[in-house]
């Protein structure tokens, strides 16, 4: 069998675990959504300026590179301010490997060379040759003249430290102060958990105090006004008490029954012995004092170990007087002795 761990501690290790494992998992959980958002918003930025930028650009019907015409192609000042962390640049696919037909102010470095242009449905992360320094994702969309047939690359980038790393402090402080007051709100939870096992478990606590009246020769009976869960238990031990106060009296019988057979005999023999003066007289005497003398010792051996509640217990005096009368009377028949019981019938000592 396994180790008979307390009830309380049961309840409690196990309701501790089903708290934390949640807990942890919510924390994990709170933390994607605090950092998938930010990347989410960046990307729908990037989506947005994209759309728009290419919506607002016309061709001229000039098929060199250094001709393309926008009629707005800068609706967000960020691109033209320096240190923004937002760049712009057209590409004509087949032009210069390592030229631009434009690029927004904001970008001082030289342009991306076409090569690094990776046209993708969703912005990629990746570095730069010209801009090793600066954690890029960027966009790119093809376009066509609808006057030359000729294709462009249209691109965004975005610093991912500008733009994601202030957010993210912001998030790591906001994860800290989630986590401090998760852990406050566990040990609330555990403190409460331990506090409603304990109230839980009180019936238990009184049960145990019922019981120690019970050894101490108090009531015989747990009473049975008690929890639901715990009316089986309670029936159990009032049956058991009741069957140990039956084995109890039957033993208080048998030990009195004992006591009557050895001392009445015993009390004849002294009687008729008295009479002879002789040798023999005085061995059978000493034989019967020896005897007298185990009986008492034995009986009160057995009282002690079979009825050690008895000074606790309730004894009619005139029960247990009465077999003595007779005891005496008939020990005692040619004395002219009277043995008279001087105690009402229901007396109780």
């Amino acid at each position: 069998m396994g180790k008979a761990w307390s009830i309380s501690l049961r309840l409690v290790g196990s309701a501790v675990v089903w708290i934390i494992i949640p807990m942890f998992i919510a924390l994990g959980a709170a933390n994607l959504f605090l950092s998938d958002p930010v990347v989410s918003l960046l990307e729908e930025k990037m989506q947005t300026d994209l759309s728009e930028w290419i919506s607002s650009t016309e061709f001229s019907k000039v098929t060199d590179d250094t001709t393309v015409s926008f009629t707005n192609p800068t609706t967000d000042e960020k691109y033209n301010r320096k240190g923004s962390g937002w760049f712009s640049q057209v590409t004509r696919v087949g032009g210069k490997a390592h030229g631009s037909a434009w690029r927004s102010k904001s970008q001082s470095f030289n342009p991306f060379p076409i090569s690094e242009i990776e046209m993708s449905p969703s912005p990629v992360r990746k570095n730069y040759s010209n801009a090793k320094e600066l954690p890029l994702k960027a966009l790119t969309r093809k376009v066509r003249n609808p006057h030359t047939g000729e294709a462009y690359y249209f691109s965004i980038f975005a610093d991912v430290r500008t733009n994601i790393e202030d957010t993210e402090k912001i998030n790591s402080q906001l994860r800290q102060r989630v986590i401090i007051a998760s852990i406050i709100l566990m040990a609330a939870i555990v403190v409460g958990v331990i506090l409603q096992v304990r109230y839980g478990l009180k019936p238990l606590s009184d049960l145990r105090v019922q019981i120690n009246n019970v050894k101490a020769s108090g009531p015989k009976k747990v009473e049975t006004d008690v929890a639901r869960e715990i009316k089986p238990v309670v029936k159990a031990l009032n049956d058991l008490f009741d069957y140990s106060d039956n084995q109890l009296e039957r033993a208080r019988v048998e030990v009195g029954n004992l006591a009557h057979s050895l001392k009445t005999p015993i009390s004849i023999m002294r009687n008729e012995i008295r009479e002879r003066r002789d040798e023999k007289g005085e061995v059978i005497s000493a034989q019967l004092d020896n005897m007298e003398r185990h009986v008492h010792s034995y009986l009160n051996s057995a009282r002690a170990q079979v009825l050690p509640g008895d000074r606790a217990n309730e004894t009619p005096v005139f029960t247990r007087a009465r077999p003595w009368q007779k005891i005496m009377e008939s020990s005692h028949r040619d004395n002219e002795f009277k043995f008279t019981i001087d105690v009402p019938e229901n007396h109780i000592f």
